[in-house]
């Protein structure tokens, strides 16, 4: 019997690569080769930029048709029925009526005391946290670009009430972004999407405020100007702003900020807590102690902290951090002398 001929060849190592299987405008839109460089990201926010400009035109002829103020206020015009504005109105309110109402329920219905506790807890304070954002006005602006251009953005950010922010606690603040102050890489679908990136426009002094730390002087390079028209830079006063772009990359895990004309990064952030959680656990003191104990008992790493008062912190095998407070303890009695009067 014939033996059969091997149609393919044995698989010989692969050579390593040279020079020119590297492209040189591969290289540019990698932030990772510099990484404290501003140029890979702007040259993917630019490339972004440029595969949204044919659909950025559109949106402003869409604009124009809906809400041209100079044509509406010409008395001499012809009479016209404003089917375009009719309908978009009609759409509106099957798109988002009234704000949303959070509800919070226990995945499986065992009605354990626990799990109901702290599903009602966490349903209240979605309610606080949606009044505190006030979400329908802000998810009004969204439906808005909904019906009109389909789409819509509303950007989280965190603010941790260190010191350095506008709040002075820690805060979740929802904001609306419009068209031109949202990009993303281009991909097919969403679910190919590696970065996002939001605009924010800052005077100098909020800059410094921001980027100063991270980053010293770099922020003073950036693209200062005044628009009055309000239409590229958020502010229609005489107040020079700039451009900042906030970034999210997916693939590094990290939050990066630049501007045109910074060749620098002027903040680039490692959450390290990304995707992990924290929860507060109140038990009585006796069990608290005996919980301690056991905990220490086994080798398991447990730390004093404060929160505005004594706790007892730990982290789970998943990184989760688990804080037990311990009861304030009684203010203590003062005694107030009075003289009698005479």
């Amino acid at each position: 019997m014939a033996r059969r001929q091997k149609l393919i060849p044995d698989e010989e190592p692969k050579p390593p690569p040279v020079e020119e299987d590297l492209r040189h405008d591969d290289l540019e839109f990698d932030p990772t080769i510099e990484p404290r460089s501003a140029k890979a990201w702007l040259n993917l926010l630019q490339e972004s930029e440029d595969a949204f400009e044919d659909w950025h035109s559109r949106c402003d002829n869409i604009d124009k048709q809906y809400a041209n103020l100079m044509r509406l206020a010409d008395m001499h015009r012809d009479k016209e029925f404003q089917m375009f504005w009719s309908n978009a109105e009609v759409i509106k309110p099957s798109i988002y009526a009234k704000p949303p109402q959070p509800v919070v329920t226990p995945k499986f219905k065992d009605r354990r005391p626990v799990y109901q506790a702290a599903s009602e807890l966490a349903e209240r304070c979605a309610v606080v946290s949606f009044d505190l954002a006030e979400i329908d006005e802000l998810m009004k602006l969204v439906r808005d670009d909904l019906a009109l251009i389909d789409r819509g953005v509303a950007w989280c950010r965190y603010e941790s009430g260190k010191g350095r922010s506008y709040y002075g606690h820690e805060k979740v603040c929802i904001d609306f972004k419009g068209r031109k102050d949202f990009l993303h890489s281009v991909s097919r679908n969403w679910r190919e999407v590696t970065w996002v990136a939001a605009a924010s426009y800052l005077t100098r002094a909020e800059a410094r405020k921001r980027f100063y730390p991270t980053s010293g002087t770099e922020y003073q390079q950036a693209e200062y100007r005044v628009d009055r028209e309000a239409k590229e830079i958020g502010g229609a006063d005489r107040r020079e702003r700039a451009k900042f772009w906030e970034i999210w990359d997916k693939g590094s895990r990290r939050v990066v900020w630049v501007a045109q004309g910074c060749e620098l990064i002027l903040s680039s952030q490692w959450p390290d807590k990304v995707g992990k959680g924290l929860m507060f656990i109140s038990l009585d003191v006796s069990v608290l102690d005996a919980l301690r104990a056991e905990l220490e008992g086994r080798g398991v790493d447990v730390k004093n902290g404060q929160w505005g008062y004594r706790l007892m912190v730990t982290t789970d095998p998943y990184g989760n951090e688990l804080y037990f407070p311990y009861p304030m303890p009684p203010a203590p009695t003062r005694m107030v002398f009075v003289p009698a009067a005479i």
